[in-house]
């Protein structure tokens, strides 16, 4: 009879605990499929920013190769101005 009473008491604490677990499965069910709604509208927004970072990166690429050029034009002006005035370039 005590042997019957324990394994009543186990066979409702299991059922307890699988209708626990159970309820837990389907709230985070539900909130991973809020979250892949979130994840999947920000996809979408960021989508609208792809050209606009591409623009952004070109505008940055071509801001360094102004620099660069710049920067290689006034070198070579102090070179040729230097060797000029020493007298191995020019007249």
């Amino acid at each position: 009879m005590i042997k019957q009473f324990i394994d009543t008491v186990q066979d409702a604490a299991m059922k307890a605990m699988l209708k626990y677990i159970d309820g837990k499965l389907d709230s985070h069910k539900e909130k991973l499929q809020e979250h892949d709604e979130d994840i999947q509208e920000l996809k979408d927004k960021y989508a609208d920013f792809k050209d606009v970072k591409k623009i952004v990166e070109s505008d940055t690429e071509t801001r360094k190769l102004i620099k660069k050029t710049a920067v290689g034009a006034i070198v070579t002006g102090i070179v040729g101005y230097i060797l000029f005035q020493i007298g191995i370039v020019g007249g």
